[in-house]
């Protein structure tokens, strides 16, 4: 068997460990907890798939139109197979932690320059790393800006050496604002970091009489401007502008999942694998290196800055987003275990082969730690639920009427899990009243002095999410009340534990409640093998025609480009009012598709014609 061969078979055996360490909170599981934010990835989903992306604009709870990469993937995607979005929800955890992997595989090979058999260690210490494990939970829109940014960081390294790839850069960029612009922006500021320190060496060797090199002081503040103006184009595309940043700042979040990230081992394996990783030259290692160096950084500033406030930052936001510490730490294991067999022979490859192998042990995530059992408990419940309530109103007559569900637990949650198990055509007519079945009459929010808590939250919510309750209460709605399950509900038709009809038809006599979602292995790894191989489909023609680099490296960063494309294009057109589902997800699909590959074959007849003209003899 070749060297090619074995480092193939390794890349396979690592892929498949990112899909099983990620998947494993869900394969098997009749009943598997899910985390707080998955409802609103499904919603958002079908909403995008059915309406297109206006429609994030006008609910009022929580559709953040700001940030359409997630639904516009899930969407373009589900429209060529199975369309259910809690399935794709789960997916494509998986899928982005194997492309993380190899994108970061890809720069392994392109612009570290280390040998064909790390490929696999960067793609097991990335896709199973703590930052990404621990993203992959819940923060699904992270999770997927950190692919596309991941990959960035290939692209960024070669156009700054003169290498063709800033076309590369701009797209995946632009997708990566479009998915979530506030981390976009933190990377824009590393780069420009990056961009002084290599412009102050520059000067510092002009002033030392060395020669200068004024192209790459230009090429410099190309990635600068270009960076920005992709950031700025994908901001006009979104369906609204940012009105506001996130909340910095909290507590809770750190002590749940900070502790999931391992941050006292993977600190100092990230110093150790700087300072290993810098003793070797070559330009675009050396950028490589300063670029993930500062990446890493993220972290230790945020430290510090935390611990100077009354209130701490979100440091279990900034863990993940710094891809940097568990690169710099498998460069720190791959170079310890090249240094072993280059010194001890077949003795020091042993030695090294244990040297990697344990510390992807150290350094993996554990897809357990991030939970918050008893909430992804509550989530699972209320969506079994809501699945029973979305089943009754898929089979009733209801026309133009929406339906307001009565609650008096959690109203986002509710808002969150209704919206995404109703039927896909009354998403946006979902309302939440937190009070009694004998509040709603009044038609406002709760006012009374015997209950100053509900009242309390009951006028905070109904002012987000209540625009107008007489328009609703006039449109004859149908009224669902739910409560926690065990608890007898007050309706009189009774749809399962927990969830009574107060107001509508009655069920029709074949309707059964709804049971758990529960995932097979066998669905989740096809799906995962499904949704892997359409994106490097998508991606394999863009990748190769707009970045010059080897096939293996290409193979690696084909699945990040086709996130790219499909978000890019898929956000275009969703921005026309084109429903992203089936035919409109079909059509960028096949569309994107066809355009990579052409524009592939039209640069190597270019290339093929250039290369005849420059051999054919003169005339005469």
């Amino acid at each position: 068997m070749t060297r090619a061969w074995v480092a193939a078979v390794l890349v396979g055996l690592a892929v498949a460990s990112v899909a099983l360490v990620i998947l494993l909170p869900y394969g098997g599981q009749q009943s598997p907890a899910l985390s707080y934010d998955t409802p609103y990835y499904v919603w958002r989903t079908h909403a995008v798939a059915t309406d297109g992306l206006d429609i994030l604009s006008e609910i009022p709870t929580g559709a953040v139109p700001d940030r359409p990469g997630f639904p516009v993937l899930g969407a373009v995607l589900g429209a060529i197979g199975d369309p259910d979005a809690l399935t794709f929800s789960v997916v494509i955890r998986a899928v982005a932690a194997i492309a993380i992997g190899l994108a970061a595989g890809s720069a392994a090979l392109e612009t570290l320059k280390e040998p064909p058999w790390a490929f696999a260690a960067f793609v097991a210490g990335l896709g199973t790393s703590a930052a990404v494990v621990g993203t992959a939970i819940g923060s699904l829109d992270q999770l997927l800006v950190q692919t596309l940014l991941m990959a960035t960081t290939v692209t960024v390294p070669l156009v700054i050496a003169g290498r063709r790839g800033w076309i590369a850069m701009v797209l995946l960029l632009a997708a990566a604002a479009t998915t979530h612009w506030l981390f976009t922006g933190l990377f824009l500021l590393l780069l420009a970091g990056l961009v002084a320190v290599l412009l102050g060496s520059s000067l510092a060797k002009r002033r030392a009489s060395a020669e200068h090199d004024g192209a790459r002081s230009g090429r410099l503040f190309l990635v600068l401007g270009l960076a920005s103006a992709a950031t700025i184009a994908a901001l006009v595309l979104l369906p609204a502008l940012p009105t506001h940043l996130p909340p910095a700042t909290g507590e809770k979040g750190n002590l749940l999942r900070l502790g999931a990230y391992k941050l006292p081992l993977m600190l100092p394996l990230a110093a150790a694998g700087l300072i290993l990783g810098v003793r070797r030259d070559g330009t675009t290692r050396t950028i490589t290196i300063l670029l993930m160096g500062s990446w890493a950084a993220t972290v230790p500033v945020a430290m510090a800055i935390s611990s100077l406030l009354d209130t701490p930052l979100k440091l279990f936001r900034v863990a993940p987003f710094a891809l940097g510490v568990p690169v710099l730490a498998t460069l720190g294991l791959v170079t310890l275990a090249s240094r072993s067999h280059e010194r001890l022979g077949r003795r020091g490859a042993l030695l090294g082969s244990f040297i990697i192998m344990g510390g992807l042990l150290l350094t993996m995530g554990s897809p357990a730690s991030s939970f918050n059992d008893r909430g992804a408990g509550r989530v699972a419940e209320k969506m079994t639920q809501m699945r029973t309530a979305g089943r009754y109103l898929a089979g009733i007559p209801r026309r133009g009427r929406p339906v307001v569900f009565v609650t008096l637990g959690s109203p986002r949650l509710l808002d969150r899990v209704a919206r995404s198990s109703v039927p896909t055509d009354m998403i946006a007519n979902v309302w939440i009243f937190l009070g009694r079945p004998d509040d709603l009459s009044e038609g406002v929010p709760v006012s009374d002095p015997a209950r100053p808590g509900l009242s309390e939250r009951s006028r905070a919510w109904s002012s987000l999410a209540w625009p107008s309750s007489y328009n609703i209460l006039e449109r004859d709605p149908i009224v669902i009340q739910v409560t926690p399950p065990g608890k007898q509900a007050e309706g009189a038709t009774e749809l399962t534990s927990g969830v009574a009809v107060l107001r509508g038809p009655e069920a029709p006599p074949s309707f059964e409640p709804a049971g758990p979602h529960g995932f097979g292995w066998l669905e989740l790894l096809v799906g995962t093998t499904v949704v892997l191989g359409a994106l490097a489909l998508v991606g394999g023609g863009w990748v190769r025609a707009l970045l010059d680099v080897s096939r293996p490296a290409a193979l690696g960063l084909a699945p990040v480009f086709g996130v790219a494309v499909l978000i890019v294009a898929g956000t275009i057109v969703g921005r026309t009012g084109w429903p992203l589902g089936s035919p409109g997800g079909v059509v960028v699909l096949l569309t994107t598709t066809g355009a990579g590959w052409a524009l592939l074959a039209v640069k190597g007849s270019l290339g093929r014609r250039g290369t005849r003209a420059h051999e054919s003899p003169p005339a005469g």
